[in-house]
């Protein structure tokens, strides 16, 4: 036997055998998936509790520019408290999905914020078109 079949059989991973056996794949499997599906969901409601906040503050001042870095002057009741669980939960969602799909969970969260910075900004800049005629 030559030296480089002695690395390699030094090299090996040692064998599990609980993958062998194809129950245990199956349940740790199905584990995944399902946390996948329950982060996904949290995801899911973080986001529409997070555009939900933002669709009644915006209800709320419909003459009135919605500022980026404090609240606006009518803030709806409930308001903040949806916002911030929404943000945690679309967060959290977001986090827990990283392992199954890599960044593009990250994308996701990252595209929920700027799809509201986007509403914020076309209710402000309609205001200032119908203010200037």
């Amino acid at each position: 036997m030559s030296a480089f079949a002695d690395e390699q059989r030094e090299v090996e991973e040692p064998e599990q055998p609980e993958l062998k056996n194809p129950q245990v794949r199956i349940s740790m499997l199905s584990g995944m998936d399902v946390f996948g599906w329950i982060a996904a969901v949290v995801g899911a409601v973080g986001a529409m509790l997070f555009i939900a906040s933002l669709i009644r503050t915006i209800r709320a001042n419909p003459d009135t520019r919605i500022p980026f870095n404090r609240n606006p002057p009518v803030l709806p009741a409930g308001s903040i408290a949806m916002r911030s669980i929404g943000a945690g939960l679309l967060v959290f969602g977001g986090v827990a999905l990283t392992n199954a799909h890599g960044t593009w969970s990250m994308i996701v969260v990252v595209g929920v914020v700027l799809v509201t910075l986007a509403v914020i900004t076309v209710h402000n800049h309609r205001l200032t078109v119908t203010a200037n005629h």
